[in-house]
């Protein structure tokens, strides 16, 4: 699987070969961040749900908690 961040147009790499995505799919909990990671350094306790309808197209769902202005 290859994850890119951006703005503008959607990429749609291709899928790697023997990807499972049925073992890929379910409830993910991050364990570790780097913290020279910026860019989503104020997020945490975060959880990712991977699932894939019959097409075989997989969709996130990401929920996680964030702090702003000093609160939580």
């Amino acid at each position: 699987v290859n994850a890119w961040w951006g703005l503008g147009f959607c990429r749609y790499p291709e899928m790697k070969e023997n990807f499972d995505q049925n073992a890929f799919s379910g409830h993910w909990y991050e364990i570790y961040r780097d913290i020279d990671h910026d860019k989503w350094s104020n997020q945490k306790c975060t959880e990712d749900y991977y699932s894939s309808n019959q097409k075989g197209v997989m969709t996130l769902q990401r929920k996680y908690k964030t702090k702003w202005f000093g609160l939580e």
